[in-house]
């Protein structure tokens, strides 16, 4: 009877640790999604950023070319002249050059990660 007791108590063990295992595996496999999700979404963000700041190069790049002043093109875009100075500038100093080449200029670090 002792050497019945001894192997339902082991079946037992071996049941509670494999839950243990199963539900540690859970618990990682959570924390892994989590901080794969948290990075693939600064990644978008960095990205849409990237994008967004692109287009605006384009809009300014076009208006200059039609010898818009700063503060009239800060206007139509809807943006402070502040918030716009540095493309602004950047695309005065390098007409010829297209959006990624001003990007390139206003974020060197952004460009070389890539």
């Amino acid at each position: 009877m002792c050497s019945a007791l001894e192997e339902l108590w082991h079946d037992e063990l071996e049941a509670a640790k494999e839950k243990m295992r199963e539900d540690i595996r859970e618990e990682v496999l959570a924390e892994v999604r989590a901080e794969v999700q948290a990075e693939v979404r600064a990644e978008v963000q960095a990205e849409l950023q990237a994008e967004n700041q692109l287009y605006l190069i384009s809009l300014v790049q076009r208006k200059v070319k039609r010898n818009s002043p700063l503060v009239l093109i800060a206007q139509e875009l809807e943006e402070t002249p502040d918030s716009i100075c540095n493309i602004y500038d950047t695309v005065m100093a390098h007409p010829d050059a297209d959006k990624e080449t001003i990007y390139r200029y206003l974020h060197p670090v952004d460009m070389s990660k890539n």
